[in-house]
């Protein structure tokens, strides 16, 4: 996007807007001078290169952003992308000239097999989210990498989240070395129920080969959920189709949910085999005495209707 593309981010009344496939390197917002403010509330970036700086010029522009959704690709060369990796507090410091309105950001850094190795590593850098006082939907993707989930050990969370959505390699990232004992639920778990007191619900998205699925504690929720399948991919803005809930883990403990409305009651079941099983074998002989009934009715209305 150059100068002149980037003037429809200062357009004076737009409040929803959606950009794919498209470059902002650090120049982007140069051109918009003076720097204007506007209405917009929800801003898409759909497979989009960004740069820390690009983003920063572009986050400056609206007055209250409400809904932030960034999708990347991973891109040899330019310093675009994975931007939590490169400098998370950075990252969060432009993310938050907004922290007065966001309530919903999804974050999703997709790999490249043209990507050269980015060196695995554990450091954790701080990264404080508790400012952002309105957010309720937060989805982290596509990041090997623990950085934007060290608020949770440090109760730097947004205070009024309700739903946290993490890709399963975040969440592998955090657990990998805790060297639980194989009953103990993962740290990572407790911290995110500690620092999030309004959280109503927790998706963790993906599968991994690098992830213990025979550990005990995962055994037999992985048995319960697990899917098998070639399913078409879901577009971008489509619905996803709802889920249905099969199992159940309460009180009463672990079981199939709702069983008793998967199946007819016995009664309604024994008479449809055995009316079927009567069609089949072309009748008892109760059919033909039904039939003489009806004929013979059938004819006190004629004799009535001569009368």
């Amino acid at each position: 996007m150059n100068g002149a593309f980037a003037w429809i981010l200062a357009h004076p009344t737009l409040e929803d807007l959606h950009l794919s496939s498209i470059n902002i390197p650090r120049d982007t917002t140069a051109a918009l001078n003076p720097r204007p403010r506007t209405p917009l509330k929800r801003l898409t970036l759909d497979e989009a290169n960004v740069t820390l700086d690009g983003l920063r010029g572009v986050m400056s522009i609206p007055i209250a952003l409400e809904y932030l959704y960034i999708e990347q690709a991973h891109p040899p060369g330019e310093k675009y992308n994975r931007l939590a990796t490169r400098d998370a507090q950075a990252f969060i410091d432009i993310i938050s000239l907004q922290k007065h309105s966001l309530e919903t950001f999804t974050y999703i850094c997709n790999e490249s097999t043209l990507s050269p190795r980015v060196p695995w590593t554990h450091i954790r850098q701080e990264t404080d989210l508790s400012m952002f006082e309105v957010l309720r939907q937060l989805s982290i993707s596509g990041c090997n990498h623990s950085y934007m989930m060290t608020w949770c050990a440090r109760c730097k969370a947004p205070p009024r989240l309700q739903r946290l959505t993490v890709d399963e390699l975040v969440y592998i990232d955090v657990v990998i070395n805790e060297d639980l004992p194989p009953n103990e639920p993962p740290i990572f778990i407790k911290e995110v129920m500690a620092a999030t007191p309004h959280l109503k619900q927790l998706d963790l998205v993906g599968t991994s080969d690098d992830f213990d699925l025979s550990a005990p504690w995962m055994v037999r929720p992985r048995e319960a959920t697990a899917v098998d399948g070639i399913v078409r991919p879901v577009l971008y803005g489509e619905r996803e189709p709802e889920n249905v809930l099969m199992y159940v883990n309460d009180q009463q403990g672990f079981r199939v949910a709702n069983m008793d409305d998967w199946l007819p009651p016995e009664d309604e079941t024994s008479e449809d085999d055995d009316f079927a099983f009567g069609d089949v074998l072309g009748g008892t002989g109760d059919e033909e005495e039904d039939d003489e009934e009806e004929t013979s009715e059938e004819e006190d209305v004629d004799d009535d209707d001569e009368e």
